[in-house]
């Protein structure tokens, strides 16, 4: 009883000791990504896999060099997947996800042989819009200075009694072409 509960800790010991560290990705909807997973070098790799916490079937399965039937694969992940080297070269196990979606939110294990090489936090989150944002309230800024520019330019070349409109809207286009001009 001694000998298996002294085990037991030394192997837990060893495990977390040896635990792969974990990354953090975040991208947006749609986004491609690249979920980094390597094996020591010179190692050869018979059976390579991803899993996702919460699924029984995996993301990625590479067997001998050969993929997973898709009946084997999670459908979300059908299609959606590949190897970034398929020969796994230098123990490149990372992995490409397509297009991106909410649910693809969650924690990732790459495996070879058994062996858990890396966990991989991924955070698909929606767009920073502030950069959009700033550029719309800036743009409206620039034309509204320049909407007043044309007005206080036609109210000083108006004279009393011109009210044609073909005379106004001419006098308004070149106003505006010149302040566009001076924009430039």
């Amino acid at each position: 009883m001694l000998r298996t509960t002294t085990l037991f800790v030394l192997l837990s010991i060893l495990h977390v000791v040896a635990s792969p560290d974990q990354q953090n990705v975040t991208a947006h909807p749609g986004d491609n990504v690249v979920l980094k997973c390597e094996a020591p070098r010179n190692t050869t790799i018979n059976v390579a896999k991803w899993k996702k916490d919460g699924l029984s079937k995996h993301v990625y399965f590479n067997r001998d060099g050969h993929s997973i039937e898709p009946r084997d694969q999670d459908p979300s992940y059908i299609g959606r997947v590949d190897l970034v080297d398929r020969e796994m070269k230098d123990g490149n196990l990372s992995l490409n996800l397509k297009n991106v979606s909410h649910n693809d939110t969650g924690t990732y294990e790459c495996s070879a042989d058994k062996v858990t090489l890396a966990r991989v936090v991924l955070n698909v989150t929606e767009a920073d819009h502030t950069a959009v944002a700033v550029a719309v309230a800036v743009t409206a800024f620039v034309f509204f200075v320049a909407l007043i520019m044309i007005y206080r330019r036609l109210s000083k070349n108006l004279k009393c009694g011109q009210n044609d409109v073909a005379v106004l809207f001419t006098r308004w286009y070149e106003g505006f072409k010149q302040v566009v001009e001076k924009l430039i």
